[in-house]
């Protein structure tokens, strides 16, 4: 072979790399833990804020089922355009012969 290279060439070639892409530096564990810190307190406040609205509103209202007297009622005071519009559409319904 025409070229030749020291002993122990590659190596230290691959620790002098190493140095220069990845510097010692000790990382600072008081940023991540400020950043955990932090990130913990959002976490509790919007859970007390969800816990809060949830004590003081309680649960969502119950819709109140309608009986068959106020449906008909409610399609008695349609006018009669409206009422034959709606019966075309239901049987039309993709699913109204199964």
């Amino acid at each position: 072979m025409p070229y030749s290279t020291p002993e122990d060439f590659f190596p230290q070639l691959e620790e002098r790399i190493r140095r220069e892409v990845f510097p010692q530096s000790s990382p600072r564990p008081s940023r991540r833990f400020v950043f955990l810190r932090r990130s913990l307190s959002v976490v509790a406040a919007s859970a007390a804020a969800v816990g809060l609205f949830f004590l003081f509103h309680g649960r969502p209202a119950a819709t109140p089922s309608a009986d068959f007297a106020a449906i008909e009622q409610a399609f008695s005071n349609l006018s009669a355009e409206d009422q034959a519009y709606l019966l075309d559409i239901y049987r039309e319904e993709l699913f109204y012969d199964e």
